[in-house]
């Protein structure tokens, strides 16, 4: 199990996912998947994606990336980089370009509570503080 985070890119039909303006979205098209998954992007970039192994009252979850779901989406799973290593790439954002990485406290997932049966954006310091019983104990691999 590894003790850092593995950072993937989300990549759908070629390109790497954000946030459309011209198709009216507000959030990712893979924030469903974010939930489903237990994984958090990448505050600035929402293409990049973290799988933390969380602990909780009923033992550990999720065990595995559900690599075929994210498939199904048409959404592609590829290694970026170590989490300690610069995000320098030539297909990051500008905010990125001087390496700059969030604290992982600042990461965005989705969660859909009911009966709102909307999907609503919270980062990881937010879902822990609403899931005290829960932490993170590792991080998944592909």
């Amino acid at each position: 199990m590894k003790r850092q985070p593995i950072v993937y890119r989300a990549i759908s039909f070629g390109h790497p996912v954000t946030i459309r303006p011209e198709l009216r979205e507000t959030e990712p098209c893979h924030a469903d998947m974010l939930r489903y998954d237990g994984a958090f992007m990448h505050p600035l970039d929402p293409s990049l994606i973290i799988f933390p192994l969380l602990k909780t009252p009923r033992g550990k979850m999720p065990d595995t990336i559900t690599v075929a779901r994210w498939r199904s989406f048409s959404i592609k799973l590829i290694t970026y980089t170590d989490f300690n290593q610069r995000y320098d790439s030539v297909d990051s954002p500008p905010e990125l370009a001087n390496g700059y990485i969030a604290n992982l406290e600042e990461w965005v997932t989705y969660i859909h509570p009911v009966p709102r049966y909307t999907l609503e954006r919270q980062t990881m310091k937010e879902y822990l503080a609403a899931n005290p019983k829960t932490s993170i104990v590792g991080w998944r691999e592909l």
